[in-house]
């Protein structure tokens, strides 16, 4: 293969520190114009292929008053963890938390959406299972917050639509389909009596907690097998809510909500092109998901490459 790194380095601004970048691409705050572009709603359907700003609808928090058992299931790209909360008063020395962790084989996660799920409920069972001794006093339905670390637009508290997998996974089926429906038939279908009632994403639990041990922040950052920012934002500044009250489901509008950007997405529509290399391009070409999730990728790149 004919060595081309000597003309890379002479001619690419990403390798040449002596090629200067357009001053008007230095200048540009890239993210924070298209955060202010989709939160002005301003040609909404365009800006939202930019970068999604997807409402939560997380609008309060846990303040140490929660009782009661419940359970916590996390996917992503790398790990699966499942974790049972025994909250049996506010005294924190009386309150106990399980965790276990589940491999996803990867016939699994490139499969279809229902063998996905059945094993996801598979593991579920195998938790319930080893901790009877807790689970057996619980309500008739355990309540299950589902948090899954894939790119969905958020319809209620409890429910979404699955736009995008990444790195290993790719349930071409799953697309456009509801991930709480797609679960909840697979619990079901071992009859295991857990109900799912929240849906949110890995940043924004991450925000949550957060701000569970400390209120004031405001700003949650995932960097693992892939990458996720959320963060708190003024109901009054999206203008995309036109009824808030409508929008939460609540009698007064809250102030303030959580947003999942799904940041690493900006550059799947060819924004920053400009400042990718050759490489990026064609290791991109080469990947499970081409054309998608290239901002996170430019890190993330051996994995995304061997899971081809």
């Amino acid at each position: 293969m004919e060595d081309h790194r000597e003309f890379y380095y002479d001619n690419d601004e990403y390798f040449n520190p002596k090629l200067n970048l357009n001053d008007s691409v230095l200048k540009e705050k890239r993210i924070i114009n298209a955060i202010d572009s989709v939160l002005s709603n301003k040609d909404s359907s365009k800006n939202s292929e930019f970068l999604p700003l997807f409402n939560t609808l997380v609008t309060k928090y846990p303040n140490n008053q929660e009782s009661g058992v419940f359970l916590g299931l996390d996917i992503g790209g790398t790990n699966l963890r499942i974790v049972l909360l025994n909250l049996k008063d506010s005294d924190e020395s009386d309150r106990k938390i399980i965790i276990d962790n589940y491999d996803v084989p990867v016939e699994f996660r490139q499969s279809t959406s229902e063998k996905f799920f059945d094993y996801l409920a598979g593991c579920l069972k195998n938790f319930y299972d080893k901790n009877q001794n807790i689970l057996k006093d619980s309500p008739s339905r355990i309540p299950l917050g589902f948090s899954f670390s894939f790119c969905f637009e958020q319809l209620t508290i409890n429910s979404g639509r699955c736009l995008q997998f990444s790195i290993a996974t790719n349930l071409i089926d799953g697309i456009g389909k509801c991930p709480v429906q797609l679960f909840q038939k697979s619990i079901d279908s071992l009859q295991l009596p857990v109900e799912i009632v929240a849906l949110a994403n890995d940043s924004t639990t991450t925000l949550i907690c957060g701000k569970y041990f400390d209120p004031k922040t405001e700003i949650s950052l995932i960097l693992g097998s892939g990458g996720n920012v959320a963060y708190v934002e003024n109901v009054a500044a999206d203008f995309r809510i036109e009824n808030p009250r409508e929008k939460f489901g609540l009698p007064l509008a809250p102030e303030k909500m959580i947003i999942n950007s799904e940041v690493f997405l900006f550059g799947d529509n060819h924004q920053i092109d400009d400042l990718k290399t050759c490489y990026d391009f064609e290791l991109d070409a080469m990947s499970l998901l081409p054309g998608n999730y290239t901002y996170v990728s430019r890190y993330r790149l051996p994995l995304y490459f061997l899971n081809r």
